[in-house]
């Protein structure tokens, strides 16, 4: 999911239109809070908690107390858009 959103996004397949508004922030602030969220996305690996267990591989954007519902709405709004 994750990695459908950011290929998207490095060829230029996403972009907000001249639409774009929010009924809670300002357009700036609303741009500002999605740049936010998906730039704070990320891997994080636990080590395993017994000697026999296995790495555990976790796409997370809520480090540090951050929001990411806005990241987790765009990958799924991506894999909705997949052609099947």
């Amino acid at each position: 999911m994750c990695l459908l959103l950011r290929e998207a996004m490095s060829v230029g397949r996403i972009a907000l239109s001249e639409c774009f508004f929010s009924t809670e922030l300002g357009d700036r602030e609303a741009r500002q809070r999605i740049k936010d969220e998906l730039s704070s996305f990320c891997v994080v690996n636990e080590a395993p908690k017994t000697t026999f267990g296995k790495f555990r591989k976790t796409y997370t954007g809520k480090l540090y107390g951050k929001q990411d519902d806005l990241a987790i709405a765009l990958q799924l709004a991506m894999i909705g858009c997949q052609k099947v």
